[in-house]
């Protein structure tokens, strides 16, 4: 967990048992009745999912689209606000426009977290990430990964503040109510970060 914050730059990172895990339980952590989950129209299915599950209301904003996201926010001004975007979209294969995404979040005072499922291992300084790309890791309170793509394992994680992160470790059901990683997976995954620090 300290190799992989360390390696997309937040302060604590939490591992889980699948990256369709993490959604759900950062999700339903940190968002409920009241808040609005505001999504892109492609986020993953686990995003969508794990939104569902927190009881918060959720809205869509057309792909990659700042105007329709400016419009959604605004009309959502007097409640709690988490967007959350891929950072890579795995079915499209295009980039977040995450330097406007977080602009509009601060302007409105949104909560921003990115799914960077597509992004750790392919972009960034050393396979950092989206946010690491663009410059924005500091803008962005939660960044969620997975194993089970550039890093050959099963499992995923989210980095964030510690205080963020102690809240999610003993709130997310999916993390406290599953089992944990198997050691062998855990082991290949810290070599792999090696491997891609190193030699990339």
């Amino acid at each position: 967990e300290e190799k992989l914050a360390a390696l997309v730059g937040k302060e604590k990172a939490l591992v889980f048992s699948t990256g369709f895990m993490v959604n759900q339980g950062v999700l339903s952590s940190i968002a409920g009745r009241g808040d609005t989950i505001i999504v892109d129209r492609t986020d993953h299915a686990s995003i969508i999912d794990g939104a569902r599950l927190s009881f918060a209301d959720v809205r869509k904003f057309r792909h990659n689209d700042m105007e329709n996201l400016e419009l959604v926010l605004a009309s959502e001004s007097e409640r709690g606000k988490l967007v959350i975007v891929d950072g890579v979209f795995s079915m499209e294969g295009d980039i977040a426009r995450l330097p406007e995404i977080v602009a509009l979040c601060k302007k409105h005072d949104a909560t921003l977290m990115v799914d960077d499922a597509h992004g750790v291992g392919v972009l960034g300084d050393h396979g950092r990430g989206t946010c690491n790309h663009f410059g924005l890791t500091d803008d962005v309170e939660l960044i969620m990964g997975t194993f089970s793509k550039s890093l050959a394992s099963v499992g995923g994680f989210v980095a964030g503040s510690a205080e963020v992160i102690h809240y999610i470790q003993h709130i997310a059901r999916a993390l406290m109510f599953s089992a944990s990683m198997p050691p062998a997976s855990v082991a290949s995954v810290s070599a792999a970060v090696d491997v891609m620090l190193e030699e990339t």
